[in-house]
């Protein structure tokens, strides 16, 4: 017969602690739609590793890059829903349930980088209450993203005349899919993991993006053309089931704000701000590049955007709006 195993009480009070520590640790799950060498990837490592420092590895993060987790639209959702933890979705996106939260994406709404800072950092608070109470979601960082170029396969694009017809990729988001069709484009909703296949076998001919997103997504690979219109800032919201954000600690809570202020609104705006012309100019290497098309007729052409916008998203918007203008 076995004689019977028997354990220390110094074993036993180490299996006691170890199960002990293993029934506090918390897992969220974070997505994202870029590449694992996007900035953007990089920052939510750091966001990760920093709140697993300071909670002592109570709390692991683990980050989805490329979609792996959700793709964009289903992401957002799902943090609205409960079914996903985390996810960094655009201001336009969040517009598919919010409207007036997508003022943000209208077209030529931001002169810069540093402005669109200013200004939306004063209107933080008053966004975050927004997705909390309408949306059930804690906004834990804001960073621009890039403004955003477009790049084709079988024509230059020097004026908003040489859309016309134009088979374009654009985002699941109606202010984007309206901003195309003033154009006169025929813009096609498509996630953005689709849209290398798309470009190389025709189902479109143009992506629009930030420079940095479309360098890392290989899109020039499959095209030929790019003109730095910068006709949308595309913005990063780093978002969070606010019900699973209540439901940690405050001391919990506190350190997963600091580690997103500094992972998000300190590194990843000064990078993706250096980044901006750094991918721009990788990309002219590899494409004909257009650095002057005529930007005014990009914005005259989009500008009955703006009214068809806030008739649907109502005066929120419009107060959002004139405060970004400075009326």
């Amino acid at each position: 017969m076995t004689a019977p195993i028997r354990l220390s009480v110094a074993t036993l009070l180490a299996l006691g602690l170890a199960t002990a520590a293993n029934a506090q640790q918390t897992t969220l799950h974070l997505g994202h739609n870029t590449q694992t060498n996007h900035p953007i990837h990089i920052a939510l490592e750091a966001f990760s590793e920093r709140v697993a420092e300071a909670t002592g590895g109570e709390i692991n993060i683990i980050v989805y890059p490329a979609e792996q987790l959700a793709a964009l639209r289903a992401g957002v959702e799902g943090v609205q829903l409960g079914t996903v933890d985390a996810y960094m979705g655009d201001s336009g996106t969040i517009g598919n349930w919010a409207p007036h939260l997508s003022f943000v994406s209208l077209p030529f709404m931001f002169a810069d980088f540093d402005s669109a800072v200013e200004i939306m950092d004063g209107m933080a608070e008053d966004i975050k209450a927004s997705l909390r109470s309408e949306l059930n979601v804690e906004r834990l960082g804001w960073s621009p993203g890039g403004f955003r170029v477009i790049m084709t396969t079988n024509r230059p694009v020097a004026s908003a005349a040489d859309m016309e017809g134009l088979r374009i990729r654009v985002p699941e988001i109606p202010v984007y899919v309206a901003a195309f069709a003033a154009l006169r484009t025929n813009a096609t909703p498509l996630p953005w993991g689709d849209v290398y296949s798309a470009l190389q076998t025709g189902v479109v001919e143009g992506v629009e993006g930030p420079a940095a997103a479309i360098q890392t997504a290989g899109f020039h690979e499959v095209s030929s053309y790019m003109s730095r219109t910068n006709h949308i800032m595309n913005d990063l919201n780093l978002l969070m089931n606010l019900d699973r954000f209540n439901a940690l600690s405050a001391e919990h809570q506190q350190i997963i704000r600091d580690a997103a202020h500094l992972s998000i609104e300190v590194e990843l705006r000064a990078v993706m701000r250096d980044n901006e012309d750094v991918a721009y100019d990788a990309l002219s290497e590899s494409v004909a590049a257009n650095d002057t098309p005529d930007v005014d007729s990009f914005r005259a052409a989009m500008l009955p955007v703006y009214d068809d916008f806030i008739a649907t998203a109502g005066p929120q918007a419009a107060e959002w709006i004139a405060r970004v203008q400075g009326r």
